[in-house]
């Protein structure tokens, strides 16, 4: 019974590597895995003030990276509240189809 395991998991395995070998430049070429390993090193944000030996917490300020036609949009939309993020976002894509649906059950101010 092991011995079966065993081919099965080399037969899977060589298969993957097959795989791998003809498939592989093709997904290299269209995912562009060097520009997603630059993305991963950007610096999103800096902490406010230098962390010394011992602190137990530590503030960031993200950076600017730019505006992109999205966020400005999103800003435009004043929303204040997750319920108005979630009624600009169905306001704005009623063409797309969901897989479920979401109700808002209550809302409470703090």
């Amino acid at each position: 019974m092991a011995a079966t395991g065993t081919l099965i998991l080399k037969l899977i395995s060589v298969f993957i590597k097959v795989w791998e070998i003809v498939f592989g430049w093709a997904y290299a070429a269209i995912s562009n895995p060097s520009q997603v390993r630059k993305s991963y090193e950007r610096v999103r944000s800096n902490p406010l003030k230098s962390i010394q030996k011992g602190d137990t917490k530590v503030t960031y300020q993200p950076k600017d990276l730019g505006n992109p036609k999205f966020i400005q949009e999103f800003k435009e939309g004043k929303c204040d509240t997750m319920a108005d993020a979630w009624n600009w976002a169905v306001a704005r894509y009623t063409e797309k189809k969901l897989f479920g649906s979401r109700d808002i059950l209550g809302e409470e101010d703090e």
